[in-house]
């Protein structure tokens, strides 16, 4: 093979690869638009994708921005395959847009257009800096939590400093006991503690029951969360078992007859229950309940 062969070459597999991403973000975007996820039982598109397709975390995190953007904005699809965007400047639009949105500023989607014509050709650097200029809200220090090891993490994030002077204060609460504590054992103990304390899901009281000696529906309810997100894939039959926002649900809807007995309840995660949900009631009606994407 020739230089030029090798050059020419090169060239082919690079247009391929942009062709292949732009389809790429596009089936992800329909993806999300069925929440093909949850019926796969995962709880997020990122997990979802992230697992069923072996993508490394910032890979796959980058083509779900870029299909976020690609919501508002059509014409990325073309831009990436021409070469003219990158998926690293679509993450950074992505994070712009959704970072001043949480902080109450709705951004039109005429704007959203107007920043990615303004910033498609622009280098990492310089489209940080229009994007802090126009979206002052969104500069926000990211955050990372990653395995160093078969039993560790590295977690990395920015506190104010009313959060500082609350650690602070747990380190001085804790000296006692914990004389030489680190910053991580002070972040550990914080975090037990709260466990202890918010957790009931492994709390059984004898008290609660009824006096005739049934159990009560407090009771009843902390057995149903105890068991995680129960949503099974009826396809690759697996569980999704997430304990994060966890909610007891009807099997067979109040509304339509289900009664609170412990054989028609299950505990799903939220999403999950708005999925259910969706299926007995249509996604016209539940439509409201879905967290914007």
């Amino acid at each position: 093979m020739t230089n030029l062969e090798l050059e020419q070459r090169i060239h082919v597999l690079i247009k391929s690869e942009r062709k292949i991403t732009s389809e790429i973000v596009t089936l992800i975007r329909e993806a999300d638009f069925r929440r093909l996820y949850l019926e796969r039982g995962h709880q997020t598109l990122f997990d979802w994708f992230q697992k069923t397709y072996s993508y490394s975390h910032s890979s796959a995190y980058r083509r779900i921005q870029a299909s976020r953007v690609q919501k508002d904005v059509p014409e990325v699809a073309a831009k990436i395959e021409s070469g003219e965007v990158s998926l690293a400047t679509l993450s950074q639009l992505d994070s712009a847009f959704r970072n001043s949105e949480r902080h109450g500023k709705r951004i039109p989607v005429k704007q959203k257009r107007s920043v990615f014509t303004q910033v498609k050709d622009l280098s990492a650097n310089e489209t940080q800096k229009v994007l802090a200029e126009t979206f002052p809200d969104s500069v926000v220090h990211k955050e990372s939590l990653r395995h160093v090891g078969h039993e560790d993490s590295r977690l990395t994030f920015v506190i104010s400093n009313e959060d500082r002077a609350a650690l602070e204060r747990v380190k001085d609460l804790i000296s006692h006991s914990h004389p030489n504590a680190t910053w991580a054992d002070v972040v550990g103990y914080a975090l037990r503690f709260v466990v202890k304390a918010k957790d009931k899901t492994s709390t059984r009281p004898a008290a609660a029951t009824a006096a005739h000696g049934a159990k009560s529906k407090a009771a009843i309810r902390r057995e149903v969360r105890a068991r995680g997100c129960e949503f099974q894939d009826p396809v690759t039959k697996r569980v999704c078992r997430s304990r994060y926002r966890v909610e007891v649900d009807h099997i067979i809807p109040r509304a339509k007859g289900g009664g609170d007995e412990l054989e028609n309840l299950r505990c799903l995660c939220r999403n999950h229950n708005l999925l259910m949900a969706e299926r007995h009631f249509g996604k016209k009606k539940m439509k409201r309940y879905w967290p914007t994407s």
